[in-house]
């Protein structure tokens, strides 16, 4: 039998076997998310803080996020994709824009964990096309 090595498997495969695990031995996917947060040495807030501030500079053109029609992710540690999944899930409620999600090394990597560029569309009277990062 070829057993996958843990370190060769995406990450996509690795979490559900960390819930599956964790839900056997009594704990909750809430549990697991807050291991990994604790382990990349990354936070929901962060996350939650670029998301602010992509909604902060919508507004200063009259959009929301109900608005966004994409995003690009882009994190320090792969990992991370969990939570912002919850987040995007909570803040989009369920209506997700098209996402890309890419793990990256950032120019200044001791302060730099998640970026979110956005494109936001309005099709009402003067027309409004929003292009930015948080």
């Amino acid at each position: 039998m070829d057993h996958e090595k843990v370190y060769a498997m995406s990450f996509g495969r690795i979490y559900p076997l960390l819930a599956a695990k964790a839900e056997k031995k009594g704990r909750t996917q809430g549990e697991v998310n807050e291991i990994i947060c604790w382990l990349t040495g990354y936070s929901e807030e962060q996350i939650e803080g670029a998301f602010d501030e992509m909604e902060e500079r919508l507004a200063l053109v009259g959009l929301n996020l109900e608005n966004v029609v994409q995003m690009n992710c882009l994190f320090k540690n792969i990992w991370d994709i969990p939570v912002m999944e919850r987040v995007v899930k909570r803040r989009f409620h369920g209506k997700n824009p098209a996402r890309k999600s890419i793990q990256t090394e950032f120019a200044d990597p001791g302060k730099l964990f998640f970026q979110v560029d956005a494109v936001a569309y309005s099709a009402s009277p003067g027309c409004k096309l929003f292009r930015g990062g948080a």
